[in-house]
């Protein structure tokens, strides 16, 4: 299924990133989840702040989404997670 992604950055100086995104949506059972759906940009200005982002990702249908993380991967051993519910 086509979801549809989009990515805002607060105007702040430090309101943009260079690591490599990603999203994970929940539907109503926590067995019905999309995993980690990366959400890379070529350009390497990408998410710089006061910018929006557009992406279209295939996933498998979970239902109606419930909750919603974006994670940026910093370093190999640093996730950064934040949750919307």
């Amino acid at each position: 299924m086509p979801y549809t992604i989009k990515v805002e950055t607060g105007p702040g100086k430090d309101s943009g990133t260079n690591a490599n995104a990603f999203i994970i949506l929940k539907g109503p059972s926590e067995k019905k989840t999309t995993g980690k759906l990366p959400l890379i940009l070529l350009d390497k200005d990408a998410y710089e702040p006061n910018c929006t982002e557009i992406f279209s990702v295939q996933a498998p249908d979970i239902g109606e989404i419930q909750e919603i993380t974006v994670g940026v991967f910093h370093m190999v051993s640093k996730v950064l997670f934040l949750t919307f519910c």
